[in-house]
């Protein structure tokens, strides 16, 4: 079977760690877009979704808040109004929790921003609030035009800012979305891109030994049948300047150009090689 000269192995050695380089590349790629997709995660999971549930809670609770002071100017008895003034305490109080909870969900100038002018509308609509209470029943109409009038315009003031917050978190999270697609199709594409290479290099690698043993089996071939022309010749075709003198020197030199057989085999046994000078 011939044998694959040194600089084709060493070739080979050298497009197989090629291969064994970009396998690497293409796992510390992966990992770093892999992270990248879990830190963004993790950040829409801790941080943007629960500051939008947030949000739109808040904003459920500043809509509560205000039927329940529309039931109380429309109740008809006092056991109504009872039960309407409980529950607007109950929401309100709930809405104030939810509002400071939130402080700690904060995570840009722009949302500290809308924060701070909701809660300065919602102080303006508690002391709206505390003024409607103290209207007595004999100034009903009065109590209900304050109460479609100048508590209505900030209600809905405080309304359109907590609208602003879950605006905020919902841009956010969609940015987060993007960000995710993003790392991904990126990751995605590293992925591609390296498996690409190494399935060339690998073509390579093995077109590069397909292409030395063909070297190697057509040189052992003319190699076999210049000495069988020399032998049916005899020693006539030894002499200086016979064809097949010529064509024997040519054939050996492809065979002997690493280094003798016997000799690369001495070598072996003894441990004696080369490296270097191509002796293996």
């Amino acid at each position: 079977m011939p044998k694959i000269s040194l600089s084709v192995r060493a070739s080979l050695g050298c497009l197989f760690a090629s291969m064994l380089v970009v396998s690497i590349l293409q796992g510390v790629a992966a990992y770093h877009k892999l992270s990248n997709v879990s830190a963004v995660t993790a950040t829409l999971l801790e941080n943007t979704i629960p500051s939008l549930n947030e949000a739109h809670a808040i904003n459920a609770l500043v809509l509560r808040t205000r039927l329940w002071q529309f039931r109380y100017m429309t109740a008809e008895n006092e056991v109504a109004k009872s039960q309407s003034r409980e529950k607007i305490i109950e929401f309100a109080g709930d809405r104030d929790t939810k509002i400071d909870g939130y402080r700690s969900l904060i995570t840009s100038p722009e949302e500290q921003q809308a924060y701070d002018a909701l809660k300065a509308k919602l102080e303006t609509l508690k002391v709206d609030g505390e003024r409607l209470r103290a209207f007595p029943a004999e100034r009903y109409e009065d109590a209900m035009t304050f109460f479609r009038g100048p508590m209505n315009t900030n209600y809905l003031a405080v309304s359109g800012a907590a609208r602003v917050l879950v605006d905020i978190n919902i841009a956010a999270s969609k940015r987060a979305d993007a960000a995710i697609r993003s790392e991904q199709a990126s990751a995605l594409q590293s992925t591609v891109l390296m498996l690409c290479l190494t399935v060339l290099i690998t073509f390579g690698a093995m077109a590069f030994c397909f292409l030395g043993v063909l070297l190697g089996g057509v040189s052992a071939f003319y190699d076999g049948l210049v000495d069988t022309a020399i032998q049916l010749a005899g020693g006539k075709a030894l002499t200086v300047g016979h064809p097949l003198e010529r064509l024997y020197r040519e054939v050996r030199a492809l065979r002997i150009a690493e280094g003798a057989n016997d000799v690369l085999r001495l070598n072996l046994v003894r441990g004696d090689l080369d490296l270097h000078k191509g002796l293996l």
